[in-house]
Parts: C-alpha cells; sequence; structure tokens
C-alpha cells in the first residue's frame, strides 16, 4: 500500500493475466493510515474489477484492538450512537464504508493476540461486533509465532484460545466465524478445543487436553480436517512445550520430534 496506485494495479493486472483466480491484499493501513483508501484508490479497483469480473477479490485488514477505529468519552467508555451502537472514527469509518459497499469484494480482519494489548475477552467481543455490523468479517486470530523475543509478547496458546471462546460468549453465531490459528511448517493448524476434563482411557489427558487441527495443508490437501492431541501445559506458547506430551498425532505435527529423537539416537549409537 505504500506504492502507488499504477504499480498496485499492475500487479493485479499481471496477476489476472497469468490466470490467477483470486487475489487477496493484506495491509495493515485501514488502522494506521485509512486515509490510504481514498476516491482515487476505490476507482483503481472499480476499473480492475470492470476489467476483470471473475477474478475474486478479497481485502484483508489488522484490526487488532477496538481503540484503533472506535472513539472513547471522556470516561474512557465507548461512545455510543442514539441507536445503540458504538461511534467510529470518522475518517474510518468512511473508509471501511468505501470498500465493503463494493459488493464484488470482501473485507475481513485477521489480528493476532498480543499480550498487554488486546488479551482481553471484552475487547475483543467489541471489535468482532463492530466489524460485523460494518460488512467486515472476523477471519482469524493468531497466536504469536515462534520469532526473535517472542515470548514476551505471546499469550499462552491455552488462555488464547479461552480468551477468544469468552470473547464470543454472547455473539451471534454469524458475529463469531473467526478461529483462532497458529502456523505450523505443515501448514495454517487451527487450536480447536482445549478441555479441562480428562478423556476417558487415555493416558496423559488427566489434566486436560489441547486439540489441534489443520486447516490448510501447505503440501498435502489431504491433511486438512487431521488432529492432534496433546496433554495440556498452561504455560505452552509454542509447539515444542507440547514435545513431551503429545498423545494422538494424525496430523503429523509432532513428526519432526521423531526425525529430532532418531538423529539423536543414531549419533548416540555411533
Amino acid at each position: 500500500m505504500v506504492l502507488p496506485n499504477s504499480k498496485i494495479a499492475a500487479w493485479f493486472a499481471a496477476l489476472a493475466e497469468a490466470g490467477v483466480e483470486s487475489i487477496r491484499l493484506g495491509t495493515k493501513e485501514m488502522a494506521f493510515y485509512p486515509e490510504r483508501f481514498d476516491d482515487a484508490f476505490l476507482a483503481m479497483l472499480d476499473r480492475f474489477h470492470e476489467t476483470w469480473p471473475d477474478v475474486g477479490f478479497r481485502l484483508m485488514i489488522h484490526f487488532n484492538h477496538p481503540d484503533e477505529f472506535l472513539l472513547k468519552g471522556e470516561d474512557g467508555e465507548y461512545l455510543e450512537n442514539p441507536n445503540g451502537t458504538p461511534v467510529w472514527n470518522p475518517v474510518t469509518k468512511k473508509a471501511i464504508d468505501g470498500v465493503v459497499s463494493r459488493g464484488w469484494l470482501n473485507v475481513e480482519n485477521q489480528a493476532p493476540i498480543i499480550r498487554g494489548i488486546n488479551d482481553d475477552p471484552d475487547a475483543l467481543r467489541i471489535m468482532q461486533r463492530a466489524l460485523y455490523r460494518a460488512g467486515v468479517g472476523n477471519h482469524y486470530f493468531f497466536c504469536g509465532r515462534d520469532i526473535v523475543a517472542y515470548r514476551a509478547f505471546n499469550v499462552p496458546i491455552e488462555r488464547a484460545w479461552q480468551i477468544l471462546n469468552d470473547s464470543q460468549k454472547g455473539l451471534s453465531g454469524v458475529e463469531t466465524h473467526a478461529r483462532l490459528s497458529i502456523t505450523h511448517y505443515k501448514g495454517k493448524t487451527e487450536v480447536a478445543a482445549v478441555t479441562d476434563e480428562p478423556i476417558p482411557g487415555l493416558p496423559g489427558s488427566e489434566n486436560g487436553v489441547v486439540i489441534f487441527k489443520i486447516l490448510r495443508s501447505a503440501a498435502d490437501a489431504p491433511d486438512r480436517g487431521k488432529v492432534c492431541i496433546v496433554g495440556r501445559n498452561p504455560e505452552a506458547i509454542w509447539f515444542d512445550d507440547y514435545e513431551d506430551r503429545v498423545l494422538f498425532d494424525e496430523a503429523g505435527l509432532f513428526d519432526y520430534v521423531r526425525t529430532k529423537n532418531h538423529a539423536v539416537e543414531a549419533s548416540t549409537a555411533v
């Protein structure tokens, strides 16, 4: 989005000419600089759609917290319209209305759950409801990745699941489409469930389990829907924190552990 509209349009056209059936544009600009979605940008999108009407288009925006687009009063509470809906920042609302009004493109939001920023069920509930009512779908919430300094910002996996689950209580079904995703080298994986109770007959599940499910495999489409069950570890913030408590793994999320162990055994035997 830092490129001029002409450059962006050229990239879109090249993708369409190459036979790409759907284009997805991800950007944080809707939160940082909503003025970027001005009449000239929208006109560029319209010209692209007129030229390539069969190419799908999805705009992925990145709001992490309702404070990025809703207004608050002096008391720190969100302002409300007479009908009870929250009051948007007018510049941001104009930008959202501009893209949402194009019925041929989909607008969806996705965000990481970040320690000290949005690890709050009430904030996420307000955000999901306000976005849906503005025509923006709630796509994914993410667990943080294992990058430099990630332990300072990541919320433990099981806590992140609980936060999202609590945030969706009281929302309607259509407002709760967002799932909690964690990126594995095999593909996008959902944190599908966290239980407090054991699974009868399954050793290692005495304190409950976490169920992961592959949403989209990077290499093997048949892996979609396969699950992995691990014993709970409330401090876990990445897969390696569950390496010693894998109970069932048809998804192969922990195949790397078996490979690593075989390598260690082989080196020890030499």
